[in-house]
């Protein structure tokens, strides 16, 4: 089989979340369907309904069948309207992946891919045809390119061996592939077709390597045991799907990062001839020769049926025995129409091609490659001339075998008999798929051989097989053929073993320069969704010339493992002091503002030297500020062989609180007094940041009557607070109220006559008392806004109430 081994490859950039096409994300949910997927389901694409004259009427739906009841699974909308499903497939996690055009079905519309998840439907990419803007919605991971034909749209996994100094593992991802064939947006002219796919899990794309470059051919496709199976006109390709090998790492002085496929190639057969079992081999008179070619030749009656065309149906029975199935057109008299194909020509061990060639006569008895098949049903029934026919590009495999799409009914393919249907009604169906996805990754195992140089490396199984350098030549070697892997001169370099043998491995190195080096050699069973490497390594100095051997084990579990454990690098040498201590002080205590610590303070420090020994210190003991201070320094100085240094910490302290005093204050005032209390704060250390005191000032009678509390707080600039009160009463008495009458009335007889009321009332019996107090209030009203102001008659009927109350 031919190997095409790729240094690097390209990573086209992430596809960034889609929107909707008026500005929203990049999903609908067009249907509110529970997905409760059994195993066979099956799923068609088709149309509401349909016109001669007026075409495809109605939401494109994908109807899920379940024993043979159809109901809607999925759907086009108003907002999301995609034409019917052309190509569709489920992945692992049950989704329906389908290409469609987007928007009704025009030939030379763009097409997009969806993918349908419990009723939501999310647009995974637009693939322009050139002639139309992006649409909206669309993530677009082909800018300035325009596809005219996309195929052979199938489900893959991609196995990827990531190597970073953070983790060495192996994962296995969905990946959705397919042939796009690019042409020239302006002339319409072909410009290549390449495999593309899109990595499930990542949403980025890639090129899937070593697939067939079909020029102008559009191929089938189908992917199966880490293998993918094409066919276009009379070619069938199987090309080994290889391994990503992503690595990034530093390499002593500088930073590297690869990308790589690994143990890829593919093997085809063109021009192939037909070896049915059902027809007769005759002995085609050839003479004998040497080869091992058959003297049998097939042939239908007397004439020799050539493989003309492998139409676009090709697919791979995971489920049943029928292995690799293709639709065939063989030409002769009762042709196969669904083939089951040997692979023996395509698998990776040309050994067991000897005797799949016979001579053929008709071309002057050359060994022609005879690609075997068996007739699972033919194009018309030999008994009632109906037709067996699958409509093309619908087939798919489910447990209840091969089945697709007949007129208007969804089928099974019975071997040597016929269809069978499952269920009818399937308007303008175009395509089939079925859960769940069987697509079984490679399996096996691989050795990874990273060598950083200098050294070059040959590694040498139990069977004498090598790869790497032969170090009496210089020359590469590779006796693995395709599952053997070497990237190349250059730094770092992989050496790659797929599916080795268990047991010993001799691996010898030879230096190609002087200076250190590093092998690293890593491990690990193929196909599982995500699996750490076994990795173990060896570094050392290398010298030009200087051969040494680290051979190893391979367990029957993948695990690796040193034959003898390799000798430590040697020591390095002492570091060479250039730089004194470092020397780091840390002061602990509650902070307050300013800079200020409002606690007890604790003085720490660190002294340290990477390169020698600290030989002396002073002044670096652990240190205690109980006391308040405007600042108070601390300083350490220490020596090593790299020579002194010092370091000083200062810290300033105030734990005690601002005060706030009030002063001038009395026990008790009378009505007629003044009050005079002043308040004072202040702070002896940090200083005042802010107050409230303000001094209480004023004649008494404006104070409220009774107990009077008055309080202030301050602040200093370390963030301590303070603060203090006062406390005053204000007695109401008919002495009192008769020293206001006498600042208030300036007429003395009247001034008088309101005092003998009051004092007549007070000391007297109720009655008395009351009466004299109706009299004062009756002739303060009299007088208010006479002889008294409004406001001081206000302030007299007030206090008087006061004295009826006691």
């Amino acid at each position: 089989m031919n190997s095409q081994l790729k240094r690097t490859t390209v990573t086209l950039p992430l596809l960034f979340a889609a929107l909707l096409f008026c500005g929203g994300p990049a999903s609908e949910r067009v249907a509110a369907v529970e997905a409760d997927l059994q195993h066979g389901d099956i799923f068609v694409s088709g149309v509401e309904s349909s016109d001669p004259f007026w075409g495809y009427g109605g939401p494109r739906i994908i109807w899920r069948v379940r024993d043979g009841v159809k109901e809607r699974y999925c759907q086009s909308s108003d907002k999301l309207f995609f034409g019917i499903p052309e190509q569709m497939m489920l992945d692992s996690a049950g989704r329906i992946v389908f290409i469609a055009k987007i928007g009704a079905e025009i030939f030379t519309g763009p097409r997009g891919l969806f993918r349908c998840d419990r009723g939501t439907v999310e647009r995974l990419a637009y693939f322009s045809r050139g002639s139309e803007d992006v649409k909206e919605g669309f993530p677009d991971p082909f800018p300035n390119q325009a596809f005219n034909y996309i195929t052979g749209l199938h489900l893959a996994t991609v196995q990827t061996i990531e190597i970073t100094p953070d983790h060495q593992r192996l994962i296995t991802e969905d990946a959705y592939v397919m042939a796009m064939q690019e042409i020239d947006s302006q002339t319409g002219a072909f410009v290549d077709t390449e495999v593309r796919r899109y990595r499930a899990s990542t949403s980025q794309w890639d090129v899937a390597p070593d697939a067939a470059q079909w020029r102008d051919i559009m191929p089938a496709m189908v992917n199966h045991g880490g293998a993918t199976y094409s066919s276009a006109q009379s070619v069938l390709r199987r090309s080994t799907d290889p391994l990503r090998l992503e690595a990034r790492g530093r390499i002593f002085d500088f930073d590297f990062e690869v990308q790589l496929a690994v143990f890829g190639g593919f093997k085809e057969v063109d021009g192939l001839i037909v070896d049915d079992s059902k027809l007769q081999n005759f002995d085609n008179g050839c003479p004998p020769n040497s080869s091992d070619a058959s003297r049998m030749e097939p042939r239908w009656m007397s004439t020799f049926a050539s493989m003309t065309s492998l139409q676009y149906d090709i697919k791979y029975d995971g489920y049943g025995g029928l292995g690799l199935v293709l639709r065939t057109n063989s030409g002769g008299g009762g042709s196969p129409y669904l083939t089951e194909v040997s692979e023996v020509l395509l698998n990776d061990n040309p050994r067991d091609d000897i005797g799949d060639y016979f001579q053929f006569y008709g071309a002057g008895c050359v060994d022609v490659a005879s690609l075997k098949y068996t007739s699972i049903v033919p194009f018309f029934d030999p008994v009632t001339g109906a037709g067996n026919g699958v409509k093309l590009g619908t087939m798919a495999t489910s447990p209840q075998g091969l089945v697709g799409i007949s007129g208007e009914s969804l089928v099974r393919v019975v071997r040597d008999e016929g269809l069978r249907t499952i269920a009818t009604g399937f308007v303008e169906a175009q395509s089939v798929a079925v859960y769940p996805a069987v697509v079984p990754p490679a399996t096996g195992a691989i050795v990874i051989v990273e060598i950083d140089s200098p050294v070059d490396v040959l590694i040498t199984d139990s069977d004498g097989k090598r790869i790497g350098v032969d170090p009496a030549t210089g020359d590469a070697v590779n006796d693995f053929g395709e599952n053997g892997f070497d990237s190349g001169p250059g730094e770092p370099r992989f050496l790659g073993i797929k599916n080795p043998k268990t047991g010993a491995f001799d691996l010898d190195t030879i230096g190609t320069g002087d200076g250190p080096f590093a092998i690293k050699i890593y491990s690990s069973a193929l196909g599982l969704p995500q699996v750490d490497l076994n990795r173990i390594g060896v570094s050392g100095t290398a010298s030009i010339g200087h051969l040494d051997a680290y051979d190893f084990m391979l367990a029957s579990d993948t695990t690796v493992a040193f034959v003898a454990p390799p000798p430590p690098p040697p020591p390095p040498p002492p570091p060479v002091d250039t730089t004194a201590p470092e020397i780091t002080g840390t002061l602990t205590g509650s902070n307050g503002n300013n800079g200020w610590y409002v606690s007890d303070v604790a003085v720490g420090w660190s002294v340290s030297d990477a390169e020698s020994t600290v030989v002396s210190s002073l002044g670096c003991d652990p240190a205690l500020i109980s006391s308040d201070s405007a600042g108070q320094s601390f300083t350490c100085a220490a020596s090593s062989a790299g020579g002194s240094a010092s370091r000083t910490v200062t810290a300033k302290r105030d734990a005690t609180p601002p005060t706030v005093i009030y002063s001038g204050q009395q026990a008790a005032y009378s009505l007629d007094q003044f009050v005079n209390i002043t308040c004072k704060a202040s702070d002896t250390l940090a200083g005042l940041a802010s107050h409230t005191c303000a001094d209480i000032t004023g004649a008494a009678y404006k104070f409220g009557a009774g107990p009077n509390t008055y309080s202030a707080g301050a602040v200093d600039l370390a963030g301590n607070t303070g603060s203090a009160s006062v406390s005053f009463n204000v007695k109401v008495t008919a002495a009192g109220v008769c020293g206001l009458i006498n600042r208030f009335v300036a007429n003395k007889g009247i001034a008088n006559a309101l005092c003998t009321k009051l004092n007549a009332a007070d000391g007297h019996g109720p009655l008395a008392r009351l009466g004299n107090m109706i009299a004062f209030l009756n002739q303060v009203h009299a007088q208010s806004g006479k002889a008294i102001s409004e406001g001081e008659a206000g302030i007299l009927i007030g206090l008087a109430g006061h004295l009826r109350d006691e």
